[in-house]
């Protein structure tokens, strides 16, 4: 990091079922935009494994921070704004609360925070200590690999890697939701890719800012 601030790639895993919702996503992102933030998309048609399309997004950001967006999410109208403030002050992760929804009814309140540990469910709330969600040290994310994982689990197993290693420390919560989670069964990423390949590829979305990966 540097004395101009710190630099933050927000990085999003896509398929082509879920272009419309990519879009939507982008457009909100585009609306945040601020000095120092990139957004680093990698789309494919199911060529990829989850787990590999994060590993190549962490592996081509040369932010100070990253963090993930699913792209069927929806972020506060001030999220951008929000971190980036949290991030002067050079925190190892940003903890935040998250909405969480199912088919969009309001679920018990999903709290990400390094005061906890790992990952617990309970029916009062939904415990995170790390999450790749949230942002973090790019330098300390890279520590634990996705490369490998179950893609089911991929992002669990990434954090229980780095919550072994100890290496997270510091953190700047803020005490408020900044992003919503909208579980949909019917359209989750795990059915999207349990489908064939598209035979007819929808345009990419069209917004210049973004860094697009592909296979």
């Amino acid at each position: 990091m540097t004395a101009r601030g710190p630099t933050w790639d927000i990085l999003i895993a896509s398929i082509l079922h879920r272009t419309d919702m990519l879009d939507e996503l982008l457009a909100e992102l585009e609306r945040q935009l601020a000095p120092g933030v990139g957004v680093r998309v990698f789309r494919d048609n199911l060529e990829t494994p989850l787990s590999e399309k994060c590993q190549r997004l962490l592996d081509s950001s040369q932010a100070d921070y990253v963090s993930f967006i699913d792209d069927d999410d929806r972020i506060a109208e001030d999220f951008v704004k929000t971190i980036m403030k949290a991030l002067r002050k050079r925190p190892d992760y940003v903890g935040f609360k998250v909405l969480y929804t199912v088919n969009g009814e309001p679920q018990q309140p999903a709290l990400h925070s390094l005061k906890h540990n790992g990952w617990t469910n309970t029916p009062e709330a939904l415990y995170r200590d790390i999450s790749h969600l949230n942002p973090i040290l790019r330098d300390l994310a890279l520590r634990s690999a996705w490369s490998g994982r179950d893609d089911n689990v991929c992002d669990a197993q990434w954090a229980a890697g780095l919550s072994a290693l100890g290496c997270v420390k510091t953190e700047v919560w803020i005490d408020r939701e900044l992003y919503h989670y909208r579980y949909r069964p019917t359209v989750s990423f795990a059915v999207s890719a349990a489908q064939a390949p598209m035979t007819e590829h929808p345009p990419r979305p069209n917004h210049a800012f973004v860094t697009w990966l592909e296979p």
